[in-house]
Parts: structure tokens; C-alpha cells; sequence
């Protein structure tokens, strides 16, 4: 069996030097960098010189607005506006809104929207002719703007009830090839009983490399 005396009676050792202690230690008192408080906010997800939560990834959230609009106009209007955007223009981006319509009259609500101050879709009725509320959701984006490659915009509208579905080419106006700035959504409706609301205007691009 091995030596098992107390450590006091070995050579060289005393008890009170080699007993166990329970004295508690923050960590600063073992920190010789002066980092203590640095580590102390490691349990509250701050940012650290030691630790950071910066994002990584090739998607970045632009902008957007959240907060709805509506209209009863039977001409168009500017509803919501991303703005001070920086996409740039070889990096490709999406945008998506919500859309919905209330009952009033058997007609229509229509939607349009511009990338700064070019209008890239026709007029598009987006929901069903009936007297009943509706939603949708509208989808729009675009990929590098540049000579020789601007038609590349693509829009959809999708639609629980069905009134119309799938992704079109953006119209004839070509795309812009400076800085997209301001993403418009632009609605109206075919009578002026029924009020229309766009919201959760959301902005992505995606990094170019």
C-alpha cells in the first residue's frame, strides 16, 4: 500500500501549506490582464475583445418597414419604402411584403413596385374579384445589375385563394445599375370600399463573393 501520511509529516510539506482550501475566487482575482469584467460579460452575450458574436454569412438583411399601410385610392400610392438601402450593383437581392384586402365590393386590389425610382412591373391584380377579404404575398428581387444583363428581375405574387401564382419577368423598364437605394411597394384598388394594406417589408441581399 502507498504512503498515506499526513502530508505535515512528509518532509519539506506543512499542513497548512498543503491542505485543501475553500476560499472562493472570482475570476478577476486570477486575471494578471485586467479582462475580468470582459469575462464576466461572457455570461450575458455581450461583445467581448476575448469573445464576439459578430454575424458571419453571405446573407444581410438591408432594411424594410414594418409597420402597415392602407388605402382605399383608386390611384396609385406609395404604401411602404425600404429606404436607405446600400445594395450594390453586383450583389443579388430579394425583397418580400405581406398584402391583404378587405370586403367593400366585388372587385379588385392591385400592386406595382419600383427599385429607386424605376417602376418594374405592370399593374397586376393581385387578389380575387369578391366581396371577401384576401392576402397574399408579394416577392420581388433581382441579380447583378450590369451592361448587357438588365432584365433580370423577377416578381411573384402567391395567393392562398389562388387568384393568381408563379414568378414573371419585371417588366420592360430595365434595371437600375446604380446602388439600389429604396425599394417601393406601390397599391391601389378598383373601388374605393375596399381598403387594401401592405406590411412586413422585408430587404436581403447576398454577398457578390
Amino acid at each position: 500500500m502507498g504512503d498515506v501520511r499526513n502530508p505535515a509529516d512528509l518532509p519539506g510539506h506543512t499542513a497548512a501549506g498543503d491542505a485543501h482550501h475553500d476560499e472562493a475566487h472570482a475570476v478577476a482575482s486570477h486575471d494578471t490582464t485586467a479582462t475580468g469584467a470582459e469575462l464576466d460579460t461572457l455570461t450575458d452575450g455581450s461583445e467581448t475583445a476575448l469573445h464576439s458574436h459578430a454575424p458571419s454569412g453571405a446573407v444581410t438583411r438591408e432594411g424594410g418597414n414594418t409597420t402597415e399601410a392602407t388605402t382605399t385610392s383608386t390611384s396609385t400610392v406609395n404604401l411602404l419604402t425600404a429606404a436607405s438601402l446600400t445594395i450594390a450593383a453586383t450583389q443579388f437581392f430579394l425583397g418580400i411584403a405581406r398584402l391583404r384586402k378587405t370586403a367593400g365590393a366585388a372587385d379588385y386590389a392591385q400592386v406595382n413596385f419600383r427599385f429607386n425610382a424605376t417602376s418594374l412591373m405592370g399593374a397586376h391584380i393581385w387578389s380575387r374579384s369578391t366581396n371577401a377579404p384576401g392576402d397574399s404575398m408579394l416577392q420581388m428581387g433581382a441579380g447583378a445589375r450590369l451592361a448587357n444583363y438588365l432584365t433580370s428581375g423577377r416578381w411573384g405574387i402567391t395567393t392562398a385563394a389562388g387568384a393568381s401564382t408563379g414568378f414573371l419577368d419585371a417588366g420592360s423598364s430595365n434595371l437600375p445599375t446604380v446602388e439600389v437605394t429604396d425599394v417601393i411597394v406601390i397599391g391601389w384598388v378598383h373601388d374605393a370600399n375596399i381598403t387594401m394594406g401592405a406590411d412586413e417589408l422585408q430587404i436581403y441581399s447576398f454577398a457578390a463573393s
